[in-house]
C-alpha cells in the first residue's frame, strides 16, 4: 500500500514483493508512465525443535533453528557445540541440584537481507541418579 498515491513522495509499505506504477498526464494529456519493483524479502520464521527434551544429563541432544538464514546467534553459549549453526548439539554441562532444571535457549535467525527473527524454547534437563549406595541383590532364593 501507499501512503498516499496522489503525492509526489508516497511512502510504501509493501508486504509482498509488488511492481508500482507511475503515471504524470501533463496539461494537454500527455501522459508517461514508469515503474519500480520492490523486492519484499521474507522474514526467516524460527521455530526451535529438540531431538530430546527433557534431557537426562549428561547426555546431549541436537536443537534446531528450523528455518533457513544466513547466519544463526543461539543464546545461552554454555554446553553448544556451536552457536552460529542451525543446528548445535547441546552437552549438559553439570548435574543439576534439583531432581529437574529448565534451559531456556533462544536463537536469532538472520537473513541476507538483514532481516531477523528469534525464538525460544524450554529444554528440561533431569537429574542423573547418584550412584554412592550400592546394594547386593541375589541372584537366586531358597524357597521355603
Amino acid at each position: 500500500t501507499l501512503s498516499d498515491p496522489e503525492v509526489v513522495t508516497p511512502t510504501a509499505f509493501p508486504t509482498t514483493t509488488t511492481t508500482y506504477t507511475l503515471t504524470v498526464t501533463d496539461t494537454y494529456g500527455c501522459f508517461d508512465t514508469s515503474e519500480v519493483h520492490i523486492y519484499v524479502e521474507p522474514t526467516p520464521s524460527p521455530a526451535i525443535t529438540v531431538s530430546d527434551n527433557p534431557v537426562c544429563f549428561p547426555n546431549p541432544t541436537v536443537l534446531d533453528a528450523g528455518a533457513t538464514g544466513d547466519t544463526y546467534s543461539w543464546d545461552p553459549v554454555a554446553g553448544l557445540s556451536a552457536t552460529d549453526v542451525k543446528a548445535p548439539t547441546f552437552t549438559p554441562q553439570s548435574n543439576p541440584n534439583a531432581a529437574s532444571v529448565t534451559q531456556t535457549f533462544t536463537v536469532t535467525v538472520t537473513s541476507a537481507a538483514g532481516c531477523a527473527a528469534s525464538d525460544s524454547l524450554d529444554v528440561i534437563l533431569y537429574r542423573r541418579p547418584e550412584t554412592g549406595n550400592q546394594y547386593y541383590v541375589p541372584n537366586n532364593f531358597d524357597q521355603q
